[in-house]
């Protein structure tokens, strides 16, 4: 055979069978380093599936999120026949920078009393709370209940991640633990309102049952106001709320995201690349891919990106376990990291923002502790470094805060002003938080 016949016949022969070679080991390449990047999770103590947290044997009478989701769809249907009134213009006429743009819009007087209680009128408060004993009384059964399963579909996580709607349920639940917390203060009954704030952290553990990073931020913020609520009653004078406090002593939200990120992974791997889930890091417009290859490229270095993401993860979930300001270079190194292969297909987000968050719950949760002891020595700043600040107001009462309070807003630590400062039967503040009194003192009473 002439040689030319042999060089078209062995060169695309060739071509193929390196390419083909090319392609496999991509995809056998791809898959160990999958392997290899799930079994990281496993030793770091996550899990390689969400099967374990399936309870079918469950009764919905003992499971605890079967008792939370039942009393907020009470609520939904209180809250639906509330009255209505015609939101009123400002009688005085004065432009608060927000003007009337309510003014002659109708609304739910009692709903608003839920939503802000410490604002409201007491009259309309109580006979909002009235109306939802039935559901408070669901709520703290539900709190006293220790089992929980979500009803989520357990053996589909991709399926499972895309609908975590329960958040949001229980959220409302919360808001009710609160608004009744207020009015029992109000009414002097303080152990109706520790009660019913120990209900809102026990909501928090609960959605806490199934530890995904949004699950932290969601319990995070449940969190945050009962403690606001407590931090808002105590400028009024010194409250125990000795349940309450006990559970926020224990409270270790580092432990949380930390495992948090180390159940991601599931979820993860099971998204498909076509899902829009994955479309604002699929197809991110600085993606060095043409447009049109991104697709067959997504399909091709699939399990690398996954195996790169989910080391991410693991890294993410080890960083949570340290003190944010010593974790801060290493989460911003992170932040900036680039994917090392041929085809950087997906930059999932290595959500280095929940860190913040946490440590800005856990700044919180600090001084409520450290409110209920005054000869206690000060206590470090979870987000700052340092130790948290305390100043004895001219009336006697105290200011305990932390120096991201003083942060201008936006700043790299700046936190909700109210939720970086406990004061404690004063309306007094420290020289270096007078620039924002406007801010602070923003209380109704």
């Amino acid at each position: 055979m002439k040689l030319r016949y042999k060089l078209l016949i062995g060169l695309p022969l060739l071509t193929v069978v390196s390419v083909g070679g090319l392609l496999w080991g991509i995809q056998h390449t791809g898959r160990k380093a999958l392997e290899a990047a799930m079994a990281g999770v496993v030793a770091d103590g996550g899990p390689m599936d969400y099967l374990g947290f399936a309870q079918p044997d469950l009764p919905d009478t003992d499971n605890a999120a079967v008792a939370w989701l039942r009393a907020v769809e009470m609520l939904e249907v209180i809250d639906a026949a509330a009255p209505e009134a015609v939101w009123p213009e400002d009688p005085d006429g004065e432009d608060d920078g927000w003007g009337d743009w309510r003014a002659g819009e109708m609304y739910q007087p009692e709903v608003d009393a839920i939503d802000e209680p410490s604002e409201a009128d007491p009259a309309v408060l109580r006979s909002a709370i009235d109306k939802r004993q039935p559901v408070i009384d669901a709520l703290w059964a539900a709190a006293d209940l220790e089992a929980v399963c979500w009803p989520l579909p357990y053996d589909d996580p991709g399926a499972l991640v895309g609908d975590l709607t329960f958040y949001g349920e229980v959220m409302k639940g919360s808001r009710v633990l609160v608004a009744d917390a207020w009015h029992a203060w109000r009414m002097g009954d303080t152990a109706r309102a520790d009660r019913s704030l120990a209900a809102g952290l026990a909501a928090a553990d609960d959605v806490m049952e199934l530890p995904l990073v949004l699950g932290v931020l969601v319990a995070g913020a449940m969190d945050s106001m009962v403690m606001g609520a407590m931090a808002e009653i105590e400028i009024r004078g010194p409250v125990a709320f000795p349940r309450t406090r006990a559970v926020l002593v224990e409270r270790d939200y580092r432990r949380w995201l930390a495992t948090a990120y180390l159940h991601e992974p599931v979820g993860v791997v099971a998204q498909d690349y076509e899902s829009e889930l994955w479309a604002d890091y699929l197809w991110a417009d600085d993606n060095p891919v043409p447009a049109g290859l991104r697709r067959i490229a997504g399909r091709l270095w699939r399990q690398h990106d996954l195996a790169f993401n989910v080391e991410t993860l693991c890294e993410m979930g080890r960083l949570g376990a340290r003190p944010y300001p010593e974790a801060l270079a290493e989460l911003n190194a992170i932040e900036t990291r680039s994917i090392p292969a041929v085809f950087p297909i997906s930059r999932i987000d290595p959500m280095v923002k929940p860190h913040l968050v946490v440590s800005r719950v856990d700044t919180q949760r600090a001084l409520a502790v450290w409110a209920s002891e005054p000869d206690r020595k000060p206590p470090q700043d979870p987000l700052m470094g340092g130790a948290l600040r305390q100043w004895k107001a001219p009336d006697g009462g105290r200011v305990l805060w932390s120096r991201a309070a003083a942060e201008p807003a936006g700043g790299d630590y700046f936190v909700d002003r109210a939720a970086g400062v406990w004061r404690i039967g004063t309306r007094e503040l420290p020289p270096e938080l007078l620039p924002f009194a406007d801010e602070l003192n923003d209380v109704e009473e």
